[in-house]
């Protein structure tokens, strides 16, 4: 178990979840990865456990919802530990610096962050809020 933990909550991510999680087996800062699927029907969890063997993955029967299923990652990196939890959506992904950016600068007080939100060209999402 590492200091950082990323948080995916999924639901029929099949389009998504290789880029998704890829970033953050790639992050040039080690992150564990939590799925909490919600009910998944497309293949999702199986292939997260085939390809991301080592993510950890909490299976929900049913979706619960997106919020309900961030709180059970966050349950579980309190009962474990984590210094830093991170959310990220399954149709998104992090640059390969995006966790050591914040790790910085948490550690100059900042108590929660959000980086900068970027549109699939690359360009600043201007309505993200």
């Amino acid at each position: 178990m590492g200091d950082i933990l990323v948080i995916v909550v999924t639901w029929n991510a099949m389009t998504w979840i290789e880029r998704c999680l890829g970033s953050v087996r790639d992050s040039s800062v080690k992150a564990d990865i939590l799925v909490v699927d919600n009910g998944s029907s497309d293949g999702t969890r199986e292939y997260i456990q085939s390809t991301f063997p080592n993510a950890i993955l909490i299976v929900n029967d049913n979706n619960v919802g997106f919020g309900a299923a961030n709180n059970i990652g966050f349950n579980y990196a309190i009962k474990h530990g984590y210094k830093f939890t991170y959310l990220l959506n399954q149709d998104a992904w992090l640059c390969k610096d995006c966790l050591k950016t914040m790790i910085a600068s948490i550690r100059t007080g900042y108590g929660i962050l959000s980086p900068m939100q970027t549109d699939a060209k690359g360009r600043l999402d201007r309505n993200f809020k």
